[in-house]
């Protein structure tokens, strides 16, 4: 790994309701709020968060910023049982951003339709089914900053899925809707793929700023979500294949 911005925690706030991970709401040693993405959370979440973090801040997404942040051994051994699952040592952390709610259907329109668009190839590309949102409901995994009236970016841990349907994820992601504009024709098709192909140069960054130990279930015992499977999934961009999206 070479990351030299790791962020010590110093407090263990509590568990979140939200979302199927339940992140660790906690306070590093810097004074920021992080949400926390630690053991229990698997090895292939903490990956794919900070992979596809990466990669969406590259591609322009108005992404939260996030930190590899390190539960230290004492920290730990201090917490209640239901709460160890987060585990000693290094987790994915998303830094909180104060006086947001999650973007509803209603909102879902004040979304400039450029950031709606690039949400939504971003999504694609990576094979992330999980920002969901119908006028019956959902889990956009959006944020929406009234004050500024912006959209923040958050969740990517279902990034990368072998089980990507592409017909479900056009029936539930919150922007389908957009689809014919950004696939429909041809010169559109075009800048997204040569976008996506730019930002794909980051991913070496990505991984080498990642903890080595991620991909593994534990010593000596690697994970079968590889670096390989990875670029598989990335490199369909540059194929007859990419807006099938089915390899």
């Amino acid at each position: 790994m070479i990351n030299r911005d790791v962020v010590v925690l110093r407090e263990i706030l509590g568990r979140t309701v939200q979302g199927f991970t339940k992140p660790f709401r906690c306070r590093g040693e810097d004074g920021q709020i992080y949400y926390v993405k630690g053991r229990d959370a698997s090895r292939k979440s903490q990956i794919s968060e900070w992979i596809a973090g990466c990669l969406a801040q590259s591609f322009g997404l108005p992404v939260a910023d996030q930190k590899i942040v390190e539960v230290p051994d004492q920290l730990y051994e201090a917490l209640p049982p239901d709460w160890r699952g987060i585990g000693p040592g290094l987790a994915f952390g998303s830094v909180g951003v104060p006086g947001v709610v999650e973007v509803s259907w209603s909102i879902r329109s004040k979304i400039p339709q450029h950031i709606r668009q690039r949400i939504l190839v971003f999504d694609w590309w990576v094979r992330n089914a999980d920002r969901t949102l119908t006028e019956l409901g959902g889990n956009p995994n959006l944020l929406w900053d009234a004050g500024p009236e912006r959209v923040v970016v958050i969740d990517h841990n279902q990034a990368f899925d072998d089980d990507f349907e592409p017909e479900d994820f056009l029936a539930t992601h919150i922007f389908a809707s957009e689809w014919d504009l950004v696939a429909g024709d041809l010169f559109n098709r075009k800048q997204w793929q040569d976008l996506c192909l730019q930002t794909k140069l980051v991913l070496e960054t990505a991984i080498d700023s990642m903890p080595d130990e991620w991909w593994y279930l534990d010593e000596g015992n690697k994970h079968s979500f590889t670096e390989d499977r990875i670029i598989d999934i990335l490199e369909i961009v540059s194929s007859d294949q990419f807006w099938e999206c089915r390899k």
